[in-house]
């Protein structure tokens, strides 16, 4: 019993995330966000592409 619990506890948890995932992270996914390729720093996880776009987002 306690194995379907914690089971379902992170279930709950990844649900959570997957739904607030684009409120808790302030960059968008298709806006640009800063130069283009610039290089990982605190602001931009994994830096940007040719675009500006951020890649962790």
């Amino acid at each position: 019993m306690k194995r379907i619990r914690r089971y379902f506890i992170l279930l709950l948890l990844l649900a959570a995330v997957c739904l607030y995932g684009l409120t808790l992270y302030p960059h968008s996914p298709v806006k640009s966000s800063g130069a283009s390729l610039e290089a990982p720093s605190a602001i931009h996880f994994l830096g940007t592409d040719n675009l500006g776009i951020d890649i962790f987002a």
